[in-house]
C-alpha cells in the first residue's frame, strides 16, 4: 500500500508536458508556434523556463515549468540526441 502512494505522490509531483520534434519543427505543449530547429543556437533551462534562442537572437520561451535536476538531465538529453550539434545547453537548474 505504501509503495502506490509513493509512486502516485511521484506522479503528482514531476514536471509534465511534451516535446516533439517532427520535420525540422519543434513543438511544445504550452506554445502555438513551433521552432524551427535548424535555426536554434542555445538552449537555457531554469527552474520554471525553457528558453530558445536563435541564430538571429529572438527568444522563445515555455514558462510555467517545476524543472528539477534529474528532470534537466533528461531534457538535455533528449535534445543532444535530436538537435544540432551546433546547439549550446545552459543549465541553471538548481
Amino acid at each position: 500500500m505504501a509503495g502506490v502512494v509513493v509512486i502516485l505522490l511521484g506522479a503528482f509531483s514531476s514536471p509534465k508536458g511534451w516535446i516533439n520534434i517532427d520535420h525540422n519543427a519543434l513543438r511544445i505543449f504550452n506554445q502555438e508556434e513551433n521552432i524551427d530547429i535548424r535555426q536554434l543556437r542555445e538552449v537555457i533551462l531554469k527552474n520554471d523556463t525553457i528558453s530558445f534562442i536563435n541564430i538571429y537572437g529572438e527568444h522563445k520561451k515555455t514558462t510555467l515549468l517545476n524543472l528539477n535536476s534529474p528532470s534537466a538531465a533528461r531534457l538535455k538529453d533528449f535534445f543532444s540526441r535530436k538537435l544540432p550539434i551546433e546547439v549550446t545547453y545552459i543549465d541553471e537548474v538548481q
